[in-house]
């Protein structure tokens, strides 16, 4: 399996898995482009050091692949290639955790020295069920 995930969520399926968890699984990869994030947890598990819309896997290479509160975060670009990379390295399934229905209008911020309005958890896009949809449609595949 692979998971794609901030550390905190790396750190946490760690956890699990010391108690008990995913003992099941032959092989847990995870990625992250932070190398501080991949030092963290690369003792436990086998990391990768790269960025999500360039995945360094063979095709199909991970019978399931998640990611868990990464995809909301990027401009289009990135996040269309992002999930054409998930589709390509999965084997069978993909799991991916966002957040529903956020307003991110109503939740922005302003920066009291430049006045620049942005989302306090630096979220581009929020997802409901159209939009959880659209990420299974075969034109994200590509």
């Amino acid at each position: 399996m692979l998971v794609v995930a901030m550390v905190c969520v790396l750190e946490h399926i760690l956890n699990l898995r010391k108690n008990g968890a995913f003992t099941h699984l032959s092989k847990l990869s995870a990625n992250d482009r932070s190398s501080a994030a991949v030092e963290k947890v690369n003792k436990a598990i086998d990391t990768t050091q790269a960025s999500i819309d360039n995945l360094p896997y063979s095709d199909n290479s991970h019978e399931t692949v998640t990611c868990l509160e990464v995809i909301e975060h990027f401009p289009l670009e990135t996040y269309k290639k992002t999930i054409s990379e998930l589709y390509r390295v999965e084997k069978s399934t993909i799991v991916i955790a966002v957040p529903y229905k956020e307003d991110i209008k109503n939740s922005l911020i302003t920066c009291p020295s430049c006045h620049t309005k942005f989302n306090q958890d630096f979220h581009m896009r929020s997802f409901d069920e159209e939009k959880m949809s659209s990420l299974f449609d075969k034109k994200m595949r590509n």
